[in-house]
């Protein structure tokens, strides 16, 4: 009896070890070698450089690092007080506050490790998602296998390193297709539910175009498989419109402020179509399907970067996958009567194509339209395309390998070396440079030394281009230099304050405010400010201006120092300019911004702190005002002052101006307003008292229960459906 039962229960064993743990294992092994690179021998971090700058080094690690140092200290990211005289970093989407794997790995983990397993988490999660995809589509483990890594390691993955949230948002795509899949096959509302919690998460990833590709793809997805439109299927169709809604609804504590940011912003209501339409992919790059350095690399400056103005950029076009399955894709279109999966991949990978070509297409018009001319770069669209060219791939090799004799080592050969051109191409792709020789100081931080001290930097974009176009990244140790540059948002790593910000998303006020501030003539190797970059930067206390071009005119501006690197740095320190905060009576009332700019083309009297308003403001008198202002606390989202003044005055508070700052005076309300087009103002009168100044977005109290509820409803569900199943079992 022992032995019969032995060898009946040894079969079940070698089935559960094939389908549940060797792809786990299968997996996490090829991840965990593809990134050990960043921790062995010693802590590295991706430097892949990008046009004007490295998205790595200006966006994502200082967006991280200010999560990090923010869920370290107990408080949300609210306000960003190194960037743009400040910034709502939080509204702004892309640091991905909300993203569960965020919040546990910057919360819990030192800096580095926390970001470089970030991307281990991040290629688990694609590649897993996608097994369960295709094994859901009824392909044996084998296959299933193939096409996770295929997957994770594509090109569209690999040029896409510098781009982390991008990533994080990319890799949730096929676990939404997964979740409608199952929905529909299976007609449970538990998958349902699955897929408003997924969906919600792609969501506080902050990337909110992949989030709209992917509801476009798995929309088509869920309707074409949803035909005939029966009563069952009406019903899942319903449900799974229901848990989209309340995916927006799980994600109010992030899409609230974000919509709130997004009505100031320069993006409020949309791009022109020559913008939306712009980083269109081209038709002659679906030759990179076949071999993705055929029209050249920027690793080694042979990709024509200069195409960039054109809009054409290498990574925005690559979704390489492999010679032979772009091939076996295309032959799926002799099978497109065998099944509808076929049929529908087949449809989904055209209308990928029109939209990824964009102004190339003959669909250019939609992009005029909402909700696409939010967002630019087209190609992005590349994701569902190559999504699609591997689960079509997987059908046409399924035929070869159940027909043909040869079929099964025709498909052996097909993964092993479509697999070994992926992975060599993502594994030499992106350079690495050792992580405490990135994040350590750099050594123009020994001239700025004061903390609250405030830069503006302007030049280095260009030489970083002269190199980059020619030597791409053969040697990344060369960008380091440009550390000194402290353009944003690097400035975020060294703690150093600045005037200027990475531009996904900025603020109207904030685009006149460097307009002004930047306005400066430049030839080959030197350049000359205006009148209005001297007063702006009095105006807004900018203390040093960091150029790789000599400053001619040095009235009111005096050169500290210059770093002779290649290119060099020029760093100057301009005079009489305001403290972060002070008492006025001196206002001058411009309604308009030319009436604004006219008086800007003469030097301001920095005695006298005059004060630019567009609304009346009535002050008893004109005769400077006698006190103190001392501050008592400062935080990144809230300050504490104690005033004394002798006569009703303006309080002028140094950062940028956001309908969300609140002020107390004495606990008592008061109203703030935008002066000097983007500063915070408010009217305080005689006497002493505390003023408390706090940054919460309106309504985000009452959107943090509501996502909570939310969460705890979508959660319950599940549970509610799992025990179903299990009393369903044990009858």
């Amino acid at each position: 009896m022992k032995e019969v039962k032995t060898r009946e229960i040894t079969p079940k064993i070698i089935k559960l070890v094939y389908h549940k743990f060797l792809p786990v294992i299968t997996i996490s092994f090829v991840v965990l070698f593809f990134f050990h690179q960043l921790f062995i021998p010693t802590p590295k971090l991706y430097a892949t450089p990008d046009f004007g700058q490295s998205d790595i080094w200006s966006l994502n690690l200082p967006a991280k690092k200010f999560l990090s140092e923010s869920l370290g200290n107990n408080e949300w990211p609210l306000w960003n007080p190194y960037i743009a005289n400040g910034y709502p970093q939080l509204a702004e989407g892309q640091i991905g506050t909300f993203y569960i794997p965020n919040l546990v790995l910057f919360k819990y983990l030192p800096f580095v490790q926390a970001y470089n397993i970030g991307y281990i988490v991040t290629f688990f999660i694609a590649a897993y998602g996608m097994y369960l995809f295709v094994r859901s589509l009824k392909f044996e483990v084998s296959f299933a296998l193939f096409a996770s890594l295929l997957f994770a390691f594509s090109g569209y993955f690999a040029t896409h390193i510098s781009h982390y949230n991008l990533l994080q948002t990319s890799a949730l795509f096929p676990w939404i297709f997964y979740a409608i899949h199952k929905a529909i096959h299976t007609k449970k509302p538990i998958y349902c539910f699955f897929y408003a919690f997924l969906l919600s998460q792609q969501i506080f990833t902050g990337f909110p175009q992949t989030v709209l590709i992917t509801l476009f793809g798995s929309g088509f997805f869920a309707g074409y498989m949803l035909r005939p439109i029966a009563r069952k299927n009406i019903k899942i169709m319903a449900l799974l419109v229901l848990c989209t809604v309340f995916a927006f609804i799980l994600s109010t504590i992030q899409l609230l402020p974000q919509s709130q940011f997004l009505k100031t912003s320069t993006r409020d209501g949309g791009l022109p179509s020559n913008l939306s339409a712009n980083y269109s992919f081209p038709f002659p790059h679906l030759a990179t399907f076949l071999f993705p350095t055929i029209l050249g690399t920027p690793q080694d400056g042979s990709y024509q970067m200069p195409k960039a103005m054109e809009g054409i950029i290498f990574w925005e076009n690559i979704g390489f996958i492999g010679l032979l399955p772009f091939l076996l894709a295309l032959c799926s279109v002799f099978f497109f009567k065998k099944n509808r999966y076929i049929q529908c991949f087949i449809i989904l990978t055209i209308l990928s194509l029109l939209l990824m070509t964009g102004k190339y297409s003959p669909l250019y018009l939609i992009y005029s339209f909402p909700p696409l001319t939010f967002f630019r770069v087209p190609s992005r669209f590349i994701l569902p395309f190559f999504f699609s060219c591997i689960i079509l791939s997987l059908y046409v090799l399924k035929y070869i390998r159940e027909n043909y004799a040869w079929g099964k080592l025709a498909g052996i050969f097909v993964m092993f070396f479509s697999l070994y051109q992926v992975l060599v191409f993502a594994y030499q792709y992106n350079p690495t440079i050792n992580a405490n020789e990135l994040l350590k100081d750099p050594p123009i931080k020994k001239i700025i030394k004061n903390p609250s001290d405030k830069i503006i930097s302007i030049g280095s974009a260009l030489y970083w281009n002269d190199y980059f176009y020619t030597k791409g990244w053969k040697n990344p140790s060369a960008y380091l230099q440009y550390k000194n540059a402290l353009s944003a948002n690097q400035n975020v790593l060294y703690k150093i304050k600045s005037m200027d910000v990475y531009r996904s998303q900025i603020t109207k006020r904030f685009d006149i405010v460097t307009g002004l501030l930047i306005s400066v003539d430049f030839d080959e190797k030197s350049a000359s400010g205006s009148a209005s970059m001297l007063n702006m930067a009095n105006l807004y206390g900018v203390d040093y201006l960091i150029s790789t071009f000599q400053i001619d005119d040095t009235n009111g501006i005096l050169k500290q120092g210059q770093l002779d690197t290649t290119p060099a740095f020029h760093i100057y320190r301009f005079e009489n300019t305001r403290p972060d905060e002070y008492l006025t009576t001196n206002l001058i009332q411009t309604p308009t911004l030319n009436t604004l700019k006219e008086y800007l083309q003469n030097p301001l009297d920095p005695n006298k702190n005059p004060v630019f308003i567009d609304r009346n403001i009535y002050l008893s008198s004109k005769i400077e005002p006698r006190g103190s202002i001392q501050n008592i606390k400062n935080t990144n989202s809230y300050k504490k002052y104690h005033i004394n003044t002798d006569t009703k005055a303006l309080l002028v508070v140094n950062q940028s101006y956001d309908e969300n700052w609140q002020a107390k005076l004495n606990g008592t309300t008061q109203r703030i307003f935008p002066v000097n087009i983007n500063q915070l103002g408010l009217v305080v009168v005689p006497g002493s008292f505390d003023l408390e100044l706090k940054y919460s977005p309106k309504g985000w109290i009452w959107a943090k229960w509501l996502t909570y509820s939310f969460l705890f409803i979508i959660c319950l569900c599940m549970f509610l459906q799992l025990f179903k199943r299990d009393r369903r079992i044990t009858k």
